[in-house]
């Protein structure tokens, strides 16, 4: 079991994720007020996350570390 559990973690987390996203899409869908700062808040939230992924991958370079393209999407720092 103790093998298993961090993969059952993952998949429970995925099935979390695919259900915010989808009750923030159902509230974009509704319209509204609600769903205008739904939308800006969605693409602030995704320009603070560039940002800080490019920061960290800065301060990793800074300091020696090597970064690699990990599932072309997320930048993984290597100790």
């Amino acid at each position: 079991m103790i093998y298993w559990n961090p993969w059952f973690e993952a998949v429970k987390f995925s099935f979390e994720v695919q259900s915010v996203i989808a009750m923030r899409l159902l509230k974009i869908a509704a319209g509204g007020a609600g769903s205008s700062a739904e939308c800006t808040r969605m693409v602030t939230e995704k320009i603070k996350a560039a940002a800080d992924a490019h920061t960290a991958g800065a301060i990793a370079l800074a300091k020696g570390k090597s970064i690699r393209l990990h599932r072309a999407v997320e930048w993984v720092i290597l100790v």
